[in-house]
């Protein structure tokens, strides 16, 4: 059996992908997450870095998307499935789909970026190592804290008795703050 820490959303379509190729698995959030309530002023800024799928949920939540400035803006993603739901938005200019913070550094060290500015949109766990990388690249950015995570307290009995009677054989962990919390 696979236990599946994602977010419930994520967790359910990932279940069900698992389910058809014939393995059980168990769902268990480890994170939940909190969207704040936050204006932003896309009047100034020439591009934006987004990281999370939580932080263009919490620019839906907010009708933050919707604006033409918004959706006039520079894209740099990390994440296909965050690409995807910022295309849903109608934002047209994606520069390009990372799969990671570190493809994104490179590639912003071979760029001019001094006419830009960034808004970079994240929760309230930091990559410290992107915003080291960002910082050392002088790169001109403000950033936005668009969501909290915080771990769950304990699992479930559920998922504590299949533990202990050892079935599950696998666990699917999907950011160093969600090991860090299991």
């Amino acid at each position: 059996m696979i236990l599946i820490t994602r977010h419930k959303v994520e967790a359910r379509k990932l279940s069900l992908k698992i389910s058809k190729l014939k393995k059980t698995n168990h769902v268990e959030s480890l994170l939940n997450f909190y969207h704040y309530k936050k204006k932003l002023n896309f009047e100034k800024v020439t591009d934006v870095i987004i990281t999370s799928m939580q932080s263009v949920v919490a620019l839906k939540k907010n009708n933050q998307a919707r604006s033409k400035k918004f959706k006039s803006l520079n894209f740099y993603v990390v994440g296909k499935n965050v690409s995807i739901e910022l295309k849903k938005l109608e934002c047209k200019k994606i520069k390009k789909v990372f799969f990671n913070s570190e493809e994104l550094i490179k590639y912003l060290e071979k760029k001019n970026l001094n006419e830009k500015l960034f808004y970079y949109l994240s929760g309230n766990i930091i990559n410290n190592d992107l915003i080291k990388s960002l910082n050392r690249l002088k790169v001109n950015y403000s950033r936005k804290v668009m969501y909290r995570s915080k771990a769950r307290v304990q699992l479930s009995k559920k998922t504590i008795d299949l533990m202990k009677n050892k079935k599950i054989k696998a666990v699917l962990l999907y950011s160093s703050f969600t090991a860090l919390s299991f």
